[in-house]
């Protein structure tokens, strides 16, 4: 009995924790936004902002956007003056010597017009035999007038990529680029562009059926967003943004359960899950984990407590210094952009009953170069599992959240303003997809010899 009070009191703690922590966030210092801080939304400070001492603005060293002059441009004007502008002279400057020139370059666009191609196809008959032949059309020309595919590439984008309604698609093509399209001609072309997406679509399912380990990560995906509950609580204004009715307040460890649900149900095979500390410090993600009996290698702070014996419950940075200095084993978790990651690893048991008759570790991570930099991490698996393999479930977390980085870079995945759920959603589905599409083209790629940089080039 007393232990089972002590549990209960260490997991109240823990919660009151993290609720203590949650109340002190807001947009300055998480990834909350402004909308959420309320009146004690904190004023923005002049001069250098707080703690990173860098200026506002672009930062030195930052992409920027100056405009370059063209080393070949379309067209060049001469401009050169007729007469002298000295008043006391005033020839003719027909036959002067060029003293200097300036190069100005207007970047502009070209004249909206359409470029319309003929395809004749002419039939001929044989002088010998009188047999008429037709040349065959070419691919892609089956009609007697239709748009080319620029044109309804140029539909498909504005429509799947900026998310305009399909009459302001039609509007746009026919005010920038001279081309009249009816709304149903771009419903047409988007749905059509769905339906060669299957193909791809079902093989990014199957591959992502035959990795075994699952990873919740900050960066919204399918799941939904983190909506607050001043949205959840007004169901009319969820209806006006077209946000469904199951969809209600939870925080991101919940997300994170239902995410791992969802893949249940879809009979996803995976034999771990893992997560960093926003998710592994939270004991209710954890204990719902265990119940379910799935293994997990999730970061945590290095003030989470946990058991290491009798009644006695110790911080995992505790435990870990208790570590001799002959336990720590060098190990990679995988490769990175230099090679091998290697770090010196180490694990301790974590003293308490799992269900399933399952083991608990807490596992560490420590910088070669610099001992005093350690990461923390709690485990929970079957007995018999070694460190190796709970070092490679730890690596395989920054594989997905360099995916994640990529698509935000090369595919805008959160460069989106939206006011209504299904337009965040499939800004959010079309960025995944998108991404999904370039690792898989440079794979394929890559497997025939060549590099993609090469083949492009």
């Amino acid at each position: 009995m007393l232990v089972e009070l002590r549990e209960r009191v260490d997991r109240l703690e823990a919660e009151n924790a993290e609720l203590r922590r949650r109340l002190g966030l807001n947009s300055s210092n998480s990834s909350k936004p402004p909308s959420s801080d309320g009146l004690a939304r904190p004023r923005p400070q002049s001069g250098k902002r707080g703690g990173s001492g860098r200026s506002r603005g672009k930062q030195p060293g930052a992409p920027g956007s100056t405009l370059e002059l063209a080393a070949d441009p379309d067209q060049v004007v001469q401009h050169r003056p007729d007469r002298c502008v000295n008043p006391a002279c005033g020839i003719g400057l027909d036959g002067g010597r060029e003293y200097g020139r300036q190069r100005r370059q207007v970047v502009e666009l070209p004249e909206r017009r359409p470029v319309v191609t003929e395809h004749q196809l002419v039939a001929v008959e044989c002088a010998g035999c009188g047999q008429v032949s037709e040349p065959a059309a070419p691919a892609g020309v089956t009609g007697r007038v239709q748009y080319g595919t620029d044109v309804k590439a140029a539909a498909v984008y504005a429509r799947a990529g900026q998310f305009l309604p399909f009459g302001r698609v039609a509007a746009l093509m026919a005010d920038l680029l001279g081309v009249r399209v009816s709304t149903g001609f771009v419903h047409q072309v988007v749905t059509e562009a769905a339906r060669r997406l299957g193909p791809f679509v079902s093989r990014l399912a199957a591959l992502l059926q035959v990795q075994d380990v699952l990873h919740a990560d900050e960066t919204p995906a399918r799941v939904g967003p983190c909506l607050p509950k001043s949205w959840t609580g007004d169901r009319d204004r969820c209806r006006a943004a077209a946000i469904p009715e199951e969809v209600e307040f939870a925080t991101k460890p919940q997300q994170a359960q239902a995410m791992v649900e969802r893949a249940i149900e879809a009979w996803v095979p995976f034999s771990w899950f893992t997560a960093d500390e926003a998710y592994g410090q939270n004991p209710g993600l954890r204990g719902w984990l265990e119940d379910q009996d799935i293994a997990y290698v999730m970061a945590t702070r290095c003030d989470d407590g946990v058991p290491s014996g009798l009644h006695t419950t110790l911080r995992v940075d505790e435990l870990i210094a208790r570590v001799r200095a002959g336990a720590w084993q060098r190990l990679s978790c995988g490769d990175g952009a230099r090679g091998p990651r290697r770090y010196d690893w180490a694990r301790v048991p974590i003293r308490r009953t799992f269900a399933h008759g399952r083991r608990g570790w807490v596992l560490a991570r420590r910088s070669i170069s610099d001992p005093g930099e350690i990461a923390y991490y709690v485990c929970f698996g079957r007995r018999g599992t070694r460190l190796r393999e709970l070092v490679r479930v730890a690596g395989s977390r920054w594989s997905v959240e360099e995916s994640f980085q990529t698509a935000k870079n090369e595919v805008g995945l959160v460069q989106c303003q939206v006011r209504r759920y299904d337009a965040w959603y499939a800004h959010i589905t079309l960025a995944m997809a998108a991404a999904a599409f370039l690792v898989v083209t440079r794979a394929a790629e890559a497997s025939k010899g060549a590099s993609p940089q090469t083949r492009a080039a």
